[in-house]
């Protein structure tokens, strides 16, 4: 089974040359998502596409694709039908340019029988964007049969979302924020999209573009939700993952994160470990799950 990084920008680590032996090193908590073990009947389906772009000796190809699922990783083939139960979704999907994923986290309500698929558009070309080499392009998850959007288009970049996510304002509201660590560089991990809606950002300025307000505590109405986290160093989110949150009333929760060197397989891996707590008590509301990010040449 070929392992799908959840990374989008890859980490500069070369820290495993003096670190442990493989065989030191502990085994990482992938928590891949358990295809088996969906109901055969009355579920619905996802799968990512690939399309063959080559023109002549210049080849190329467009592909899309499931990375994560309420929390867990999913590893399938780019077109592999992956079912679901009907109901409220944690989905990240992405798409590839090159090598490298740009992932975005959205809510999927799914229905018996329905078989989806995420499609990618490529954003207008304009002189700004020629000029800064950012352009955004546009996910969205379609019915196969009728070619409907089930998840309306997102745009790749946070700053150019159409609508942000509205916080509640009534008294039970719970709340969600981000942590972070700091070395010589600053690791994070923060919520950047609610129920497929971005989080707003801060506004740029002449020194830097525009981001996350990294430890807000936004607000959330109580029930389920598709909680998007971000991860990454300094001002780069190097990738994202997908939750799907029951929030109880006027609870709050914390983004917990680790990272270090573990081994997958018979190699070693630069890896992001995310959980979710009850900022109160500590107690462990969503369990650890290793994200590979980088695998270590030596």
């Amino acid at each position: 089974m070929r392992l799908r990084h959840i990374l989008a920008l890859p980490l500069m680590l070369l820290v495993a040359a003096c670190g442990p032996k493989l065989e030191e090193l502990s085994p990482a908590n992938l928590n891949v998502y358990p295809v088996k073990q969906v109901a055969a009947k009355e579920h619905a389906t996802i799968q990512g596409s690939f399309e063959d772009t080559s023109v002549l000796i210049w080849k190329s190809s467009r592909a899309t694709y499931v990375g994560a699922i309420d929390g867990q990783i999913e590893t399938s083939a780019v077109d592999a039908s992956i079912p679901i139960a009907p109901g409220p979704h944690a989905v990240l999907i992405g798409y590839w340019v090159g090598a490298k994923q740009i992932p975005v986290p959205v809510r999927l309500d799914a229905e018996a029988g329905k078989k989806y698929i995420v499609v990618e558009e490529d954003g207008p070309t304009t002189m700004d964007n020629l000029l800064d080499s950012q352009k955004a392009n546009y996910l969205s998850i379609v019915d196969q049969a009728t070619g409907e959007a089930v998840v309306p288009k997102i745009s790749d970049m946070q700053s150019e979302a159409s609508s942000y996510y509205v916080e509640p304002t009534e008294d039970d509201s719970a709340t969600i924020r981000g942590s972070k660590k700091t070395n010589v560089d600053v690791y994070r991990a923060y919520v950047v999209t609610v129920d497929g809606k971005y989080v707003k950002p801060l506004p740029g300025s002449f020194m830097s573009a525009p981001h996350p307000d990294y430890e807000a505590a936004l607000r959330l109405a109580p029930g389920l939700h598709a909680i998007g986290v971000g991860f990454g160093v300094n001002m780069n989110q190097s990738g994202a993952f997908a939750y799907l949150l029951d929030v109880k009333p006027s609870a709050h929760y914390v983004v917990r994160f680790d990272h270090g060197v573990q081994r997958i397989g018979d190699q070693k891996w630069w890896t992001y470990t995310l959980w979710l707590e009850d900022e109160k008590t500590g107690a462990v509301v969503i369990p650890k799950t290793d994200l590979p990010l980088q695998k270590l040449p030596f």
